[in-house]
């Protein structure tokens, strides 16, 4: 979690651990790759459920948009899930 981050900052922050963690697999040859998604609350949710499901369909569109990438989204009301 990287609190009172403003969004360019936090992107920059998680595409550096993602190189990192890309270099340190490389290193040993393991055949691993990471898709990252940077949730962004400008204003959290009242309900933690909220931010939990956000936060797994961020997860579901990096992992469905191709490997090795970092996917942002900001959270607004309107991004509410839905059953």
């Amino acid at each position: 979690m990287l609190v009172k981050s403003d969004p360019d900052h936090a992107v920059s922050a998680i595409e550096k651990l993602r190189k990192n963690l890309d270099a340190y697999m490389a290193q040993h040859e393991w055949p691993v790759t990471f898709s990252i998604g940077l949730g962004v609350f400008p204003i959290l949710p009242d309900v933690d459920d909220e931010i939990v499901s956000f936060s797994d369909q961020l997860m579901y569109q990096v992992k469905s948009s191709g490997k090795n990438d970092v996917l942002t989204k900001i959270f607004s009301p309107a991004a509410k899930s839905r059953p």
